[in-house]
């Protein structure tokens, strides 16, 4: 730096970031969903808690930018709000298996809002599906990325990896998810104006 050859001593630690920051806005409950995380069912699960007690009346949930993740954590919110079908896998041999929701001993069912850009993929594409599909809440934003697919990896003997597409995911309506997107049931481009159009939805839906 600066010319200077100095040594820095590093500790390499696990960084974890909170895969749920959430508000209430009066009768409102706001959650932002950053990734699909292991640990976000018990952070879901806590915010749901809060807002519970605060009696909301609607919940807005916002999975803009956000990458995806591991399906468990989507197949477990899904569950929390609709008894149906999450979604569909295509194999290469032609089968197409559903996979629905778990059993709950509570379920919520309070109006849904979900917030979705280009930058919604895999995981938050197939919770995007599911209430959209299952009818179960209304999709603000823009078309989501369009990663809807199946990677195995196989170790080969010289040390090298192959990594293959094993299946492909379809929403339950059987809309293909890879390549193609959602397409919110209300479209807004500019980004500033999402999240108040959000809150109007909401608005008109709990009057």
């Amino acid at each position: 730096r600066d010319g200077e050859v100095f040594t820095v001593t590093l500790e390499r630690r696990e960084v974890e970031t909170p895969s749920v920051e959430y508000e209430l806005h009066g009768p409102i409950g706001y959650m932002e969903i950053s990734s699909f995380s292991e640990h976000l069912p018990a952070d879901f699960d806590e915010a749901m808690e809060y807002f519970t007690e605060n009696e909301i009346e609607g919940l807005i949930i916002d999975v803009r930018n956000n990458p995806g993740g591991v399906l468990g954590s989507a197949h477990h919110i899904v569950s929390k709000f609709l008894d149906g079908t999450v979604m569909r896998m295509l194999f290469r041999n032609g089968l197409k298996l559903p996979l629905v929701t778990a059993e709950m001993e509570e379920r919520y069912d309070m109006p849904l809002v979900v917030l979705v850009n280009g930058g919604s993929a895999s995981a938050s594409e197939i919770f995007a599906g599911a209430v959209k599909d299952n009818e179960r809440g209304i999709l603000v934003g823009t078309k989501t990325f369009g990663k809807g697919s199946v990677q195995s990896v196989a170790e080969l003997t010289n040390g090298g990896f192959l990594k293959l597409t094993t299946s492909y995911y379809f929403t339950p309506g059987n809309d293909k998810i890879d390549g193609v997107g959602i397409t919110p049931d209300i479209v807004v481009e500019d980004p500033g104006e999402q999240l108040e159009k959000a809150f109007e939805v909401m608005r008109n839906e709990i009057g």
